[in-house]
């Protein structure tokens, strides 16, 4: 996808597997070994996020902070986006990828959010073997090509949910249109209440999934923390919001 926000870019760094780091003088992004944007920054408010995605992820997090765990640390425009409302609060970020835990240390300011726990580990096994309890559980694994198959299975999402406290959430973010179905029937075998939220003008699909509550405390949820335009009801998908 191109973005005029990459207009006039230019490469300023080149890792050994694939990761570049592009930019003007107002934006910076992450890119793996394709044309696909991974991340989009803004260079003096990376706060505000660029991509579309990235508020309808992170929604329940901001609107209710709790004790969180990023899966996928990318460009870490997520973890900028929540940093102001959970400041109080460690974040644990888990990527697999060496270079882009240096490249964001290095060209997205992670070092400028102090309460951000990086683990170099691959996520299904960090969520496998952890023993910590989270309110959150956010989800944005992509490689060059599509979210990975090893966490899509029935054994991913019920390790999520065991990390998972009473009442927690998951969310997860899809940006291939050929996975959006296959994986939420996958979740929906362990999480019984779940929203889905179509990111406009985009290809990706966001789902938010709650554990071990009642369907009439998931729509409470939805109600009080989601500013939603509208939210209806489709056979396959279940509940869709519109953001």
């Amino acid at each position: 996808m191109i973005v005029w926000q990459t207009l006039l870019g230019r490469k300023v760094a080149q890792g050994s597997n694939g990761c570049e780091v592009w930019q003007n003088p107002w934006y910076r992004w992450l890119k793996f070994d394709s044309p696909a944007i991974q991340t989009l920054l803004s260079r003096k408010q990376p706060e505000r996020p660029v991509l579309r995605y990235v508020p309808a992820l992170a929604a329940l997090a901001k609107a209710s902070p709790g004790n969180l765990c990023l899966l996928g640390l990318g460009g870490a425009a997520v973890v900028h986006y929540l940093y102001d409302d959970m400041k109080s609060i460690q974040i644990d970020v888990i990527d697999n990828n060496i270079e882009v835990i240096r490249f964001c240390k290095q060209w997205f300011m992670l070092d400028r959010l102090k309460n951000i726990n990086v683990i170099h580990q691959d996520a299904a096994n960090f969520i496998a073997n952890e023993e910590k309890q989270y309110q959150h559980i956010l989800i944005d694994l992509y490689n060059a090509d599509e979210y990975p198959q090893h966490c899509t299975t029935e054994i991913f999402f019920k390790s999520c949910a065991k990390r998972l406290r009473p009442g927690g959430i998951l969310s997860i973010n899809l940006a291939h249109p050929k996975q959006h179905f296959p994986v939420l029937q996958q979740l929906e075998k362990t999480f019984k209440h779940h929203i889905v939220i179509p990111v406009n003008k985009t290809g990706n699909l966001i789902i938010h999934a709650l554990y071990g509550k009642q369907k009439r405390d998931w729509l409470d949820i939805i109600g009080q923390q989601m500013a939603l335009k509208r939210l209806s009801w489709d056979a396959e998908f279940g509940y869709v919001g519109e953001m």
